[in-house]
């Protein structure tokens, strides 16, 4: 878990925060109504460290290990590489920072986030004008976007199309949990015949 976000989850003000989710979803978990091991679960990153409650849903421990795919683990923390269809969205941080090595390639990743469409699809015209446009070589460009899918942040539709994973981050023409909920099942799409073709 990234440092930065995992000191944020001892703060009084996350306590706060969280203890306002629990009360306000009847001290319950939403998915089997457990009452017990409570946790307020990000549902978008969107607002991190000024979260707004409709941010927030209350799930208990294992239901929220299974949101995030750590189910049976010892650990909180767990290798994004494993994972074929999301990575845990805490933990985007992290894989920035391991991607990261400037900020410009801190850069790079805001302008795909930012500049995807409302169904998580990046598109633009070359790796060279993408390159240029975020001040950075083309091979360099073309390495990141190599990591990011490697890393299962993006997914490579075609050269320069790429639909960033909708488990990890969403924009803001994303809005609606339809939209969400429709980017997440063609993601879910998209691997299952990248792993039936395989």
């Amino acid at each position: 878990m990234n440092a930065l976000y995992k000191n944020y989850l001892s703060t009084k003000r996350w306590e706060e925060i969280s203890n306002l989710c629990k009360e306000l979803h009847l001290n319950k978990c939403n998915r089997c109504e457990n009452t017990e091991n409570l946790q307020a679960h990000h549902k978008t990153y969107e607002n991190l460290f000024e979260e707004k409650q409709e941010d927030l849903e209350c799930l208990c421990r294992d239901c929220h290990e299974k949101e995030h795919g750590i189910e049976g683990r010892k650990s909180s923390y767990y290798n994004i590489r494993n994972l074929t269809s999301r990575i845990n969205a805490m933990d985007l941080l992290t894989t920035i920072e391991t991607l990261s090595k400037s900020q410009k390639d801190t850069h790079v990743i805001k302008v795909i986030i930012e500049d995807s469409d409302k169904y998580g699809e990046f598109r633009f015209n070359s790796v060279t004008e993408l390159a240029k446009n975020c001040n950075i070589s083309r091979v360099k460009m073309s390495t990141l976007l190599k990591n990011f899918v490697e890393y299962n942040f993006l997914y490579k539709i075609s050269t320069t199309v790429y639909m960033v994973n909708p488990f990890t981050v969403t924009n803001k023409r994303m809005r609606s949990n339809e939209s969400i909920e429709n980017a997440q099942k063609r993601w879910m799409e998209l691997i299952s015949q990248e792993e039936n073709q395989g």
